[in-house]
């Protein structure tokens, strides 16, 4: 199976509270907290729900290998805000449309890198 990373970019105030109860379920309870996991349907359906908080794509065993290096034990990393930001755009539009929010494939590893 896939491994995908996980991040969340919003806060949580004004936020639904369904979709709050979906961020503590996975585990992505602070900003810029960050989970790998198993692509998995019922992950995916989460992933639809919160497309507008979190970014995600898959993670390479070089970024896995990185962050369980430097954060040991831990099932969710809490990392620094990305330098150079994360989109042109801001968080209000979609990666795909040059913001930061959504689904990014391989360039997640990019983003976790300066995360880091």
């Amino acid at each position: 199976m896939t491994k995908i990373a996980i991040i969340r970019i919003r806060g949580q105030v004004g936020m639904n509270p369904k979709r709050k109860t979906s961020l503590k379920l996975l585990r992505l309870t602070k900003k810029y907290s960050v989970i790998i996991t198993e692509d998995t349907p019922a992950v995916k359906g989460q992933l639809n729900l919160l497309a507008p908080d979190i970014t995600w794509g898959e993670a390479s065993e070089e970024t896995i290998n990185t962050l369980q290096k430097k954060y040991p034990d831990k099932k969710t990393y809490h990392l620094t805000p990305p330098i150079k930001g994360l989109g042109r755009k801001g968080i209000k539009l979609s990666f795909k449309n040059k913001g930061a929010y959504g689904y990014r494939g391989q360039t997640i590893n990019d983003l976790l890198k300066r995360m880091m």
